[in-house]
């Protein structure tokens, strides 16, 4: 029986943009997209048969210089940011699965947040760069969307807060909202007088905001299969404690909403 893949889906033109310190070359560009966008549609998609990528870079612009002295020395980047306008085609091999607007922004989201990100960036690109990815939109034979994204800037970096608190509980409860983008959490570090070797620590999270929801554990959603996280040492007072991000078992939480956060000690000690 020849069976007769369904008609290809066409992505819209989309932007990215570029803020970069190296210059960008548009063959390796469509290249390290492509390879990069590809295996992260692969693994949400499984009927995913081929898709390709066309790009057209603009030439480097609105040129800017960051200037840093350290000791005698001046050191001197200069940035140039880049338009690439993307089109292309997405074939599938059967009807078993469509692209959705949910799906379009998971495969955004996990393939530029967080470790993936950095290999994208860093890895493919050779680049220190700051991305902004306009909305992607996927139309089907007809022309309608049938799948859309919004326009997502990627940012990777930490959130620190100050070590000067005092030590009063085992545990702490906050909230993480996210406001126009989608926020991936790949890895949180506490604060602890403690200083041992293979220090648990437990980390929950719950849909919305933490307040009035206490001491409801109904409410809560233990991370790592409800063990706790087994720190290799604890730093004590005055520097962090990190859960280390290979260990971690990041969430996200979506644009517009907010995620409540509860980390404890398993044993009695404060942090």
């Amino acid at each position: 029986t020849i069976v007769v893949p369904p008609p290809p889906y066409k992505l819209e033109a989309f932007t990215m943009t570029f803020l970069t310190s190296t210059q960008l070359d548009q063959n390796k560009l469509v290249a390290a997209t492509s390879s990069h966008l590809i295996s992260f549609a692969q693994a949400a998609v499984p009927n995913l048969r081929t898709m390709s990528l066309n790009v057209d870079l603009s030439a480097p612009g609105n040129k800017r210089h960051l200037r840093s002295f350290r000791s005698t020395r001046d050191l001197q980047l200069q940035f140039a940011s880049y338009t690439a306008t993307f089109s292309g085609e997405i074939q599938l091999s059967d009807d078993s699965f469509e692209p959705t607007k949910s799906a379009v922004e998971e495969i955004l989201i996990e393939a530029f947040s967080g470790r993936n990100l950095d290999a994208f960036i860093l890895d493919e690109l050779w680049a220190n760069a700051r991305i902004t990815i306009g909305a992607i939109v996927i139309r089907g034979v007809n022309g309608e969307a049938v799948g859309r994204s919004k326009i997502y800037s990627p940012v990777n970096g930490k959130l620190q807060t100050p070590l000067t608190n005092r030590f009063t509980r085992a545990g702490v409860m906050f909230d993480i909202s996210a406001k126009s983008f989608p926020v991936k959490i790949t890895s949180l570090s506490i604060h602890t007088e403690a200083t041992d070797s293979n220090v648990p620590v437990e980390v929950w999270i719950k849909i919305g905001s933490y307040v009035g929801h206490e001491q409801d554990e109904s409410s809560w959603i233990p991370q790592n299969g409800g063990e706790p996280y087994i720190l290799e040492q604890g730093m004590g007072l005055g520097r962090i404690t990190p859960i280390p991000e290979d260990h971690f078992e990041s969430f996200t939480i979506p644009a517009g909403q907010t995620i409540g956060v509860y980390i404890t000690m398993s044993e009695d000690r404060a942090m």
